[in-house]
């Protein structure tokens, strides 16, 4: 049996994490995709964590218990929250800005960037939910 032609990577990627569900071996995966048995692993791993891990929260979804790892910011900036023990949505909020600046910018992944990325998605939430009082 043949591949079927694929839209994008996320497709092959589905497509095989698909077969090996139906208990194909890398093996087979591979023949089938014309690729190595490495690749097909390759493949495979990548789809199993985009399926364990979902993408980020959209703005009207951010709840105050939302964990940083799900909020809309750049992977970067999420990582240098939780290096700097910023777990949720809440801790970030409580934040007093004048602080948190130069606190963020001295972490490894801390940067202008994602302190503006951070303020403007404060800024944004502020907006929607006007009465957001912790």
């Amino acid at each position: 049996m043949a591949a079927p032609p694929f839209a994008s990577p996320s497709e092959r990627r589905a497509y095989v994490l698909e077969l090996r569900e139906r208990g194909m071996t890398f093996k087979d995966i591979a023949a089938e995709l014309g690729v190595s048995t490495q690749r097909a692993r390759d493949l495979y791993l990548i789809a199993r964590r985009q399926k364990v891990q979902p993408g980020p929260l959209t703005l009207d979804q951010v709840i105050r218990s939302s964990p940083v790892a799900l909020l809309p910011l750049s992977a970067r900036t999420r990582r240098a929250l939780e290096e700097g023990g910023i777990s949720t949505f809440e801790d970030l909020w409580r934040i007093d800005r004048a602080s948190f600046s130069s606190f963020y910018l001295l972490l490894p992944d801390g940067g202008p960037k994602g302190r503006d990325e951070i303020f403007a998605l404060l800024d944004a939430y502020a907006r929607l939910e006007p009465d957001f009082i912790i």
